[in-house]
Order: C-alpha cells, then structure tokens, then sequence
C-alpha cells in the first residue's frame, strides 16, 4: 500500500522530534503536540498516528507484560 498524505505528515513529525531530542534531550520543539515527559507512575503516553497528540491513562499491567516478553525474547536471543 503507498503512502498517503497522513503517512507523509507523521513521517516528517517523527523526524523533528528525533531531530529536537537528539540536539536538545527533548522531543519537544515550537509547533509539535507537546510529548509529556516519561513518569513511572504517570501513565501519559504520545499517541503516534492519524492523530499525534499526549494521551494519558496508559495501562500498566499491560506495558508489563510487553516489558517481560521483550526481556524473554531479549534473553532467547542472547542463548541466556
């Protein structure tokens, strides 16, 4: 399937936060939806999409379960 306009404008996002992080440690520059900062208990999130905006409420039992298959498979690669 090739890109559409919503692909193009999510590309060039995500390269200005790379960009703004990369020279500043922050993704945030003038212009962008504001990327909250990371908390452990907070549970905000930047949704990256259709739509890039700050979302909040992210489940936490569910990033810990990610979290544990990514350390398995992390481990089954290494032959741990």
């Amino acid at each position: 399937m090739p890109a559409d306009e919503t692909d193009r404008q999510l590309t060039e996002t995500m390269g200005r936060y790379w960009v703004n992080f990369a020279r500043s440690g922050s993704p945030n520059d003038p212009g962008l939806p504001e990327w909250p900062a990371f908390t452990a208990s907070g549970g905000e999130f930047m949704e990256l999409g259709d739509v890039v905006a700050p979302g909040a409420h992210l489940e936490p039992g569910l990033c810990a379960i990610l979290d544990r298959r990514r350390t398995a498979r992390m481990q089954t690669s290494l032959g741990e």
